[in-house]
């Protein structure tokens, strides 16, 4: 079997889509009948090869207040590196090269699955409603769902990671939906990974409650409502709690503005490997409000580090939160998450957290996904092997 995915939504910063495809470079090493490439844009252009799989980085230019992210404009070195490479099945992990793959499947003879992995007419509207107002973000997000109505139907199959990004699919009439939920590497993330002296590298004091948020720093992360949640319980708990927010994004140097002003917030950027699972460790309790998660992959993360999470109803982070392991705040609201937050800081929260690790560890594993995915490529190259067959019949008879 041979797979080739291309994706835009991939840089060295970025977060869970790039996770799931290293992970599933991962996998498939351990696959000695699959052959494996990637596409995705670069600064420069680079062939790199792990094991089985090949990993192209196309020079692409940056998206303006993209914070790093770039769009694949030269199809023509894509269509020469697919044409070379002649895939089985095409994984589209971002919506911008739909158009791409409808050429590839008639020019390839391949099949398209779509891998759903942002919900990006809810997303980016939020965003957009925050810098130009209601009516410009309305205007886009009724032309992003007519995208996804007219583009993803048109897919062999299309992956999602949650029922809530089913969900909106299936708002569009989008039929063709599978879900396969996404994993967690727990011997990455691990509460073995704790340090006390990584907490006092950074100047935390140890009476604190180390709340941490991991993420893009963005409006559809729902960080306004974080940031006033925890400006209340400054004025209300001198130095109880200290706010730890991990990531990048737009909003960066606002949030390190607003961290001037707060003994008790730091900013750290962007970290990955290590640093990234000592973080998630080390912290007290793990805080996201993102209300249009397709997934919420720091959610299970946090939990497999043993570390109880407090996340919004509202998308699909709240259902990979354990239950009686954490808290889900059904009101998108400063008052609630600030509630959420004291309630959940009265319990014992390591005895919590591990809770959450075991459960995280039996439910979720990068393996069990790709197990499923694997299935469905195959029962899609069974259907292109079926009518392959029953077109040459056709033409013998």
């Amino acid at each position: 079997m041979k797979i080739c995915d291309i994706t835009s939504f991939y840089h060295k910063k970025s977060g869970g889509v790039k996770t799931y495809l290293h992970e599933k470079i991962n996998y498939i090493s351990t696959l000695s009948d699959v052959k494996y490439i990637l596409i995705v844009p670069g600064e420069y252009d680079e062939k790199e090869i792990i094991g089985n799989t090949a990993v192209y980085k196309i020079k692409a230019p940056e998206l303006p207040y993209g914070n790093g992210y770039r769009l694949i404009v030269n199809l023509k070195q894509v269509n020469a590196i697919v044409e070379d490479f002649r895939p089985d099945i095409i994984e589209v992990g971002c919506p911008y090269f739909l158009p791409w793959s409808l050429y590839a499947r008639y020019k390839y003879g391949c099949r398209i699955a779509a891998f759903y992995h942002s919900d990006f007419p809810k997303a980016y509207a939020k965003a957009i409603e925050k810098h130009v107002g209601e009516l410009s973000a309305s205007i886009f997000k009724r032309c992003a769902l007519s995208y996804v109505r007219s583009m993803y139907k048109r897919a062999d199959i299309v992956f999602a990671p949650s029922e809530f990004a089913a969900a909106s699919l299936n708002e569009c009439n989008v039929k063709n939906t599978i879900v396969v939920p996404l994993g967690v590497n727990t011997d990455n993330f691990n509460p073995k990974n704790k340090s006390l002296e990584y907490r006092q590298k950074l100047g935390i004091p140890n009476e604190c409650v180390l709340m941490l948020y991991v993420g893009r720093f963005s409006w559809e992360k729902g960080i306004d409502i974080l940031q006033e949640a925890f400006e209340r319980l400054e004025e209300k708990f001198t130095n109880r709690y200290y706010l730890l927010l991990v990531g990048d994004g737009p909003l960066k140097s606002s949030l390190l503005q607003w961290a001037k002003n707060h003994r008790n917030v730091k900013v750290c950027g962007y970290l990955e490997g290590k640093e990234l699972a000592t973080v998630y460790a080390t912290a007290d309790l793990f805080v996201t409000c993102g209300a249009v998660e397709t997934f919420g992959l720091t959610v299970l993360e946090a939990q497999a580090s043993g570390t109880p999470v407090i996340a919004v109803s509202s998308g699909a982070a709240c259902k990979t939160v354990v239950p009686n392991a954490g808290i889900v705040v059904r009101n998108y609201n400063a008052d609630a998450l600030e509630k959420a937050i004291l309630d959940i800081s009265n319990t014992d929260l390591m005895e919590v957290g591990m809770m959450a690790r075991k459960f995280v560890e039996v439910n979720y594993s990068w393996q069990k996904t790709f197990d499923k995915l694997f299935v469905h490529y195959q029962n899609l190259m069974q259907k292109e092997n079926a009518l392959s067959d029953n077109i040459e019949k056709k033409i013998v008879s």
